[in-house]
């Protein structure tokens, strides 16, 4: 019985060791996410700038 109950206390510690490294990790995608929507909002509300027109007038030429 007493080997038993080590397998078992063995398995508690591993499975908490477990959720312990799993936490951060999902707090890390949650934090990506967030940031990558964030990205995606500020990349996609920036105006496209049109290249500048330039002017078909002809220049008056100088005359010497």
């Amino acid at each position: 019985k007493s080997s038993e109950s080590h397998s078992k206390a063995e398995i508690k510690f591993v499975i908490k060791n477990e959720y312990a490294q799993i936490i951060p990790a999902i707090k890390a995608v949650k934090t990506a996410k967030q940031n990558l929507s964030k990205a995606k909002r500020c990349l996609f509300s920036i105006p496209t700038r049109s290249s500048p027109t330039t002017s078909t007038t002809p220049r008056p030429s100088s005359q010497t």
